[in-house]
């Protein structure tokens, strides 16, 4: 597992980390067992756009990288739609995810009183733009991206110790 941290800030990045959608641990929803977050988001993204041949092939595939990659070909997909389903979906996938796997969800609580960020350099919207190896990660004022996944991991980490989240709240 890798999932550097210093002070107030933990940045994750990869399966590597139980904090990633990547990272390998099977999920239940609605009767179907994913073996990841990433699974879960890609095959609901098929299915909101009805791509039902997308969706099957998302559900064989046993690699996030590859399910994500499938994820992105989606037919009939539209950005709107899914801008307005997609934060709601995340909360569902990690709030399942942390809820049926101790071993996720007890790395999460650890890390309790800190600021979660997604190191992704390519991803400006769920990531903070900045690579898990570049130095500037751990300076928030360099950070480019608007972190969506960072954040809405703090909200489940405050949902799961029973408090109220205090930033602009999970869909934000």
């Amino acid at each position: 597992m890798y999932t550097p941290s210093r002070a107030n800030i933990v940045v994750f990045y990869t399966s590597y980390s139980p904090l990633s959608n990547h990272f390998i641990s099977n999920i239940i929803i609605n009767g179907i067992v994913y073996n990841c977050v990433e699974q879960y988001f890609m095959h609901q993204k098929a299915l909101t756009f009805y791509d039902n041949i997308s969706a099957m092939r998302i559900l064989k595939e046993p690699n996030p990288v590859l399910q994500k990659h499938l994820g992105r070909a989606i037919k009939n997909f539209n950005a709107p739609i899914w801008n307005y389903k997609v934060k709601y979906l995340l909360w569902c996938g990690l709030q399942a995810k942390f809820k049926q796997n101790s071993n996720c969800r007890e790395f999460l609580l650890a890390t309790k009183g800190k600021q979660l960020f997604e190191a992704s350099p390519h991803d400006t919207i769920y990531g903070i733009g900045i690579g898990i190896f570049d130095q500037d990660v751990w300076l928030c004022e360099k950070h480019k991206g608007k972190n969506i996944m960072g954040r809405m991991l703090q909200a489940v980490r405050e949902d799961l110790m029973g408090l109220e989240f205090k930033q602009d709240g999970p869909y934000s």
